[in-house]
């Protein structure tokens, strides 16, 4: 079980991580962004449980009539200097994520992962805007 029973160092945690969700990604030279390309999207599932859970905070109902989600767009953002193979396994990053549910409407969604770096500690929170 390792460190999961710990409690969480809020410290350890850069501010960038903390707070409100942020908006659709912000114009700032400090932050790395990185654009998934088409074979990571279709190598790395997990990304399509993101928008899940994205969806989810937007309507927390039964999600099967919505699926299986086309995914659009992935972008990954940083605030570390991370090699861009690299950022979607970095344990602090944030993921802007346009998809089409089944039916047609196209959804955008952020979810934000951090971790105080204790094994089994990881957070996701997420937004998600559905266009009419």
């Amino acid at each position: 079980m390792g460190d999961a029973t710990c409690f969480w160092d809020l410290d350890a945690i850069y501010d960038f991580y903390k707070g409100d969700m942020p908006d659709w990604p912000p114009n700032d030279d400090k932050l790395q962004f990185y654009e998934v390309n088409e074979l990571e999207l279709r190598d790395n599932e997990w990304l399509h449980l993101y928008a899940e859970v994205a969806l989810f905070s937007e309507w927390a109902d039964d999600l099967s009539s919505y699926m299986p989600f086309e995914m659009k767009k992935v972008v990954v953002q940083t605030t570390g200097d991370v090699e861009s193979s690299m950022k979607l396994k970095s344990s602090n990053a944030i993921f802007y994520m346009s998809f089409k549910i089944r039916g047609g409407r196209e959804c955008s969604g952020i979810v934000r992962r951090t971790s105080d770096g204790k094994t089994g500690h990881m957070c996701l929170e997420a937004r998600c805007w559905i266009d009419k």
